[in-house]
């Protein structure tokens, strides 16, 4: 018998170090609903009315957000910086892969 945390999350869930999910379990109620769990939602930037294209591929069904969440610009030591938010990084490497592929 499945256990469940606080947050809903089926316990042995897995989480990279990082705190992003790896893998997990949910449930869907009898109107066909399943709840994606709070530290995912903050994790992904997703809050209520975030819409969703479901895509079907044989057996996987994929929630892609239609809107990505938009990270609100603060002051760090006068320059003006991306706010954080968990389970989101860009490297430099990431930048330099970013601009290389712009420059194509």
């Amino acid at each position: 018998m499945a256990m469940w945390d606080e947050h809903g999350i089926e316990m042995g869930s897995r989480w990279v170090p990082d705190g992003i999910f790896v893998d997990m379990r949910v449930t869907m109620d009898r109107a066909g609903r399943v709840v994606l769990p709070k530290p995912l939602r903050e994790q992904l930037g997703l809050d209520e009315g975030a819409q969703f294209e479901v895509v079907v591929e044989g057996w996987t069904v994929r929630l892609e957000p239609l809107l990505r969440p938009v990270r609100a610009v603060v002051d760090v030591d006068g320059w003006p910086v991306l706010e954080d938010r968990a389970g989101v990084a860009l490297t430099d490497d990431d930048v330099r892969a970013l601009r290389e592929a712009d420059r194509r």
